[in-house]
């Protein structure tokens, strides 16, 4: 990714209940080749909660909604699928049991999306 970066500060009375740190990284640019737009995620453990916090840089345009959701599937489709060294993970980030999304997602209000019929839910 080009220019997203997430930072997670934990208490140092905290950090023993951390366990099970995962990150990865989505790049939807340009057919999914370059990182300027993407995601960047964390996933971990607190006790036995898993939280997920993605941070997202999605495609701008006025009338780019269609695309917008597209890299939104395809942002939950990639993330923690594999690993680097190639092993499949069985993480999704809809597992999670809190999962937060943030970012310059580029949506606008204007009523661009009475046409888009795409349903996240079946990611």
């Amino acid at each position: 990714m080009v220019g997203l970066m997430q930072i997670a500060f934990i208490s140092d009375s905290w950090k023993h209940a951390i366990k099970a740190v995962q990150k990865d990284t989505v790049r939807t640019g340009v057919g999914g080749q370059f990182g300027n737009k993407g995601a960047v995620a964390l996933r971990l453990k607190i006790y036995e909660t898993t939280l997920c916090f993605t941070c997202a840089h999605l495609t701008a345009g006025y009338s780019k909604a269609k695309e917008r959701v597209e890299d939104l599937v395809q942002i939950h489709k990639k993330c923690f699928q594999q690993s680097k060294e190639g092993v499949q993970n069985e993480a999704e980030i809809e597992e999670s049991d809190y999962k937060f999304f943030f970012g310059d997602l580029n949506f606008r209000i204007q009523g661009e999306y009475k046409d888009i019929k795409v349903k996240l839910e079946a990611v």
